[in-house]
């Protein structure tokens, strides 16, 4: 992925047009949700949940690569409309609301930023980062479906946890204003701070109701659906005192792959 979008890309210009998406993007359970449901909570913004369909377009991709011998530069034009065509088609078959603007957050989209920005060069990309330690013993504490593999083994969690570090590590360092960053934690503390300037980042005018959000009568069908129909609060930052002598796995996965173990940042010189 990081041969394929190397860091001198450019995206091909396009006119823009309804709806603009904007991606949130991160590991499963660093917050997607809780983004998700303040920033869908605004008048001009619908949210289309975990849509599958830029996953499916990556795959589709690769299929391509090999098929035509494609080792970078611009991706043909037929190709990236024939992308956009069959996200725009998701939404209807998906009846997400009609909107200026749809979140998707689809927390594996982070694998397909590089194609994203080709497909959408309008789009607006969130990566929200949570400490790695409770994301992982979040992830291996559910009960996933077996499309997530690396999920049932701490070591294997923390392996994974540091590819997408990497990966997402140099998104940061190729795509410049349309790619922002925030962090779980400070969201959470600093909520009005934060999901004020990321409103802003969006293209969105303030409204009151992304501070609200949990006041929205939606349907929430991912495990922290009862997390957001309340305010934001740090409670449930460190949960996983009580467990600490069992994921020294994990710790020591991540620590080998070079990831902080308070904000899940890959260390400079790694990677």
């Amino acid at each position: 992925i990081i041969r394929f979008f190397p860091r001198d890309i450019a995206p091909p210009t396009t006119s823009p047009r309804e709806p603009v998406p904007i991606f949130i993007v991160g590991m499963p359970r660093s917050g997607t949700t809780l983004l998700d449901s303040a920033i869908s909570a605004h008048p001009k913004t619908a949210s289309g949940g975990e849509l599958p369909y830029m996953p499916f377009a990556l795959d589709e991709f690769f299929a391509w690569t090999r098929q035509s011998g494609w080792n970078g530069g611009p991706i043909p034009n037929d190709l990236l409309t024939a992308f956009r065509e069959g996200y725009l088609k998701e939404l209807r078959d998906y009846d997400v609301a009609q909107a200026p603007f749809i979140t998707d957050k689809q927390p594996t989209n982070f694998l397909s930023v590089g194609l994203i920005r080709q497909v959408f060069p309008e789009a607006r990309i969130i990566h929200i980062r949570r400490n790695p330690v409770e994301v992982g013993f979040s992830i291996y504490r559910r009960n996933f479906t077996s499309g997530w593999q690396f999920s049932n083994a701490l070591d294997e969690i923390g392996h994974y946890y540091a590819q997408y570090a990497r990966l997402t590590e140099h998104w940061r360092g190729t795509l410049g204003d349309s790619f922002t960053f925030v962090q779980y934690e400070d969201l959470v503390r600093n909520f009005d701070k934060e999901i004020r300037r990321l409103v802003a980042f969006c293209g969105l005018e303030w409204d009151q109701a992304c501070l609200e959000y949990y006041k929205q009568d939606r349907t929430v069908i991912t495990f922290s659906a009862a997390q957001v129909r309340k305010p934001p609060s740090p409670e449930h930052l460190n949960s996983t005192s009580p467990y600490d002598a069992y994921l020294e796995p994990l710790r020591a996965a991540l620590t080998k792959q070079g990831v902080d173990l308070e904000t899940g940042a890959l260390q400079k010189g790694k990677g």
